[in-house]
This record gives structure tokens, sequence and C-alpha cells, in this order.
């Protein structure tokens, strides 16, 4: 029967120790529950700003796509452009040394003719 009592009042003790811990462990996190409270409130403020950042983020990406786009019709549009008026100068220009060539040959002629009356006046003269 004592030892009975023994293991009775060994096993008290180690109850009364574990529901001691227990309290404790309770107090520290009835301590600390004010603090997290504070911190998960601030983490929530924190996903909130975040989700509309990038909302507007979204929203600003958006309108530079759609900007990106216009203006790259735009390039192609110009270069378009760039490559008819470049034929067109280049049909210009053979155009044009076609019809010069004929009136250069006719110049050059008349200057051969023109510089050889003007010799010809200058020894009548001397």
């Amino acid at each position: 029967m004592r030892n009975a009592i023994y293991q009775a009042n060994e096993t008290k003790v180690e109850l009364n120790s574990s529901l001691a811990q227990n309290n404790d462990k309770q107090a520290s996190l009835k301590r600390e529950q004010p603090v997290l409270e504070r911190e998960l409130g601030q983490f929530l403020d924190n996903v909130g700003k975040l989700a509309s950042e990038e909302q507007r983020l979204s929203e600003t990406k958006a309108g530079m796509d759609g900007d990106q786009a216009g203006r790259q019709a735009k390039v192609e549009e110009l270069i378009a452009a760039q490559k008819r008026l470049s034929n067109r100068c280049g049909r210009g220009a053979r155009s044009l040394l076609a019809s010069a060539s004929p009136w250069g040959r006719f110049r050059r002629n008349n200057w051969r003719r023109s510089s050889r009356c003007s010799g010809l006046l200058l020894r009548k003269r001397n």
C-alpha cells in the first residue's frame, strides 16, 4: 500500500508539473496573442496594398502594351511609306538620267561648237 501511495504521489507531482507547464505556456500565448494579432493585421494590410498595386500595375501594363502595338503599327506604316518613296525616287532618278543624257550630249556638243567659235572669233580679232 505504501508503494501505491508513493506511485500515486509521484503521478500527482508529474501531473501538477505538467499542469504548471501547460499554464505557463497558455499565459505566454495570451501575452503574445496581441502582438501576433497586430502583426497579422499589418500583414493583411500589406497584402491588400500589394493586391491594389498589382491591379494598378496590370492596368498600366495593359495601357503600355496597347501603346506599343499602336507605335509598332505606325513604325511599320512609316517603313512601307519609306520603301514606296525610295522606289519612286529611284524611278524618278532613272527617268531623269534617261532624259538628261540626250540633253547633256546636246549641251556638250554645243559647248564644243561655241568654244571653237569663240576661239575663231578671238583669232579673227587678233
